[in-house]
């Protein structure tokens, strides 16, 4: 895989804030059709440095290249271009009348044909199970149909990178796992960069590297696997074991040993039938 995305020696700090430092000295090089979770506890600069990447926030010292263009003022409206972002709150998103017309705003702009419109437009809404509510405005949608509907929007015109600021922390199980399938779908079928903010642990094995942050700074870079095998790390940056590795953990005590993370029930059913064989 080719190097999509390069973050160098990114310090930066918010206006009024000088001697507090958002993000200090981050480097990070991310592949095309990677998922990246990017985890920490609050203040730790996640966020900022996800909106690092399309230009949301600007840095005072290092460089950020994406796609082999480094980031200006004259290469930002192409690079924004690339990248899909969904924010912790739709109600800043939607540009559009209903449902229909906030998929549609981006594709409009494009300039794509009605007719090829019109069928992607109707395959997002059956994806996230909003067809029947295509015609509805803003105010007559939940919080998760709305977010599901800003994903929709998001993903779209097939950006190259989809970032995910909080995006599901809103939303109830059922929708959370409705778009998590629809992204790695995307994701898997046309090589779309995924960069998922979240502290939820549960996604971050979704993930095939997480980057762990804590006062600006990238302290860890791990899989999934080598993450959840360091109790004490997850703990001193005030985040949580998912319930199932909490049990893998604990059946190690036992002396069993289950070596890979437990993603769902099934993944620990799975687990336990193996090593039962084996005995």
């Amino acid at each position: 895989m080719q190097d999509l995305i390069e973050l160098n020696h990114l310090s930066y700090h918010y206006p009024g804030s000088p001697n507090h430092l958002a993000l200090n000295n981050v480097s990070l090089t991310i592949q095309a059709g990677e998922w990246i979770s990017i985890v920490g506890p609050n203040g730790s600069g996640k966020s900022t440095l996800a909106k690092t990447i399309n230009g949301l926030v600007r840095p005072q010292e290092g460089t950020i290249k994406v796609n082999g263009q480094i980031l200006t003022d004259d290469t930002l409206p192409t690079i924004r271009q690339m990248i899909g972002m969904v924010f912790q709150n739709p109600d800043n998103q939607f540009v559009g009348s209903t449902v229909e017309a906030d998929i549609a705003f981006g594709l409009e702009n494009l300039g794509m044909p009605t007719d090829q419109m019109h069928e992607r437009v109707t395959s997002l809404l059956q994806a996230i199970d909003l067809w029947p509510l295509r015609h509805r405005t803003p105010a007559q949608l939940s919080g998760g149909q709305k977010q599901r509907t800003a994903v929709a929007s998001a993903i779209a015109s097939r950006p190259q990178v989809l970032i995910l600021d909080e995006a599901t922390s809103m939303l109830d199980p059922a929708s959370r796992d409705m778009i998590l399938s629809l992204v790695r779908q995307v994701s898997e079928s046309q090589s779309l960069t995924v960069i998922a903010i979240t502290h939820n642990m549960e996604e971050v094995l979704l993930s095939d590297r997480v980057v762990l942050m804590r006062e600006g700074a990238i302290t860890t870079i791990a899989t999934p696997r080598r993450l959840f095998d360091n109790p004490q790390l997850i703990e001193e940056h005030d985040l949580t074991l998912p319930v199932l590795e909490q049990l893998r953990h604990a059946l190690a005590k036992q002396s069993i040993h289950i070596e890979e993370p437990l993603i769902n029930t099934e993944s620990l059913k799975n687990a336990l039938w193996t090593y039962n064989s084996t005995m």
